[in-house]
């Protein structure tokens, strides 16, 4: 049966594979929420690379000791990762002082806002007043399910009592979790099982035994 809608609820209830078209071509073909994902995505940003330079940031950042210019998955050209695959993202910034043992923070968001982990990089660089620098950074994402993500990087510094003070932080890359091409699994429900997958149990010991 062919089921065509733009009523995303339907479809998540009705159907157990999508087909997403934009001017006549097939831009996905599976699993039902990376579809959706990528359809929602339509309507926002569904690029590999961001010009970061012109972003404004945040009122509460007191320094600028650096500043993020681009962001870019490198050898992409969609926003699609298979489920064991690495993000390789590639950072370009400017550093307006010298600067010392600067940290690195990934931080993941559903499609809806809500926080749901991070991962901290500290004495990531160091580097020179005005100069350019660049880094390609490799990034775990297998724990998380299928769907679509916001991501934001973060620059820190971290100081002697122990907490840290952000110098840059800008919304980044949005990116899609795929694991439809995975065999022999079921498609994961991310409304009823969540945004993690946890590893696949490891079995110890099994024993039977004839019922008398």
């Amino acid at each position: 049966i062919l089921y065509v809608s733009h009523n995303m609820n339907t479809i998540r209830n009705l159907c157990d594979r999508c087909i997403v078209l934009s001017h006549g071509e097939v831009l996905y073909n599976g699993n039902v929420d990376a579809a959706i994902s990528i359809y929602m995505g339509e309507k926002t940003e569904n690029n590999c690379n961001i010009d970061l330079s012109k972003v404004q940031r945040l009122n509460f950042l007191k320094r600028s000791d650096l500043r993020l210019m681009s962001a870019e998955y490198v050898g992409k050209d969609d926003i699609i990762f298979k489920k064991n695959e690495n993000i390789i993202l590639k950072l370009k910034w400017i550093n307006n002082c010298n600067i010392d043992n600067i940290g690195f923070r990934f931080v993941v968001y559903n499609s809806d806002g809500t926080h749901l982990c991070a991962t901290f990089k500290y004495d990531f660089f160091s580097g020179e007043k005005n100069t350019y620098s660049e880094a390609d950074i490799s990034l775990d994402v297998k724990s998380l399910s299928q769907g679509r993500y916001q991501s934001y990087y973060v620059f820190f510094l971290c100081n002697k009592y122990g907490g840290t003070e952000d110098i840059d932080q800008v919304r980044g890359l949005d990116f899609i979790i795929d694991d439809s091409i995975i065999s022999g699994k079921l498609p994961w429900r991310t409304d009823a099982w969540g945004h993690f997958e946890l590893p696949e149990p490891e079995v110890l010991f099994i024993n039977n035994e004839v019922i008398k």
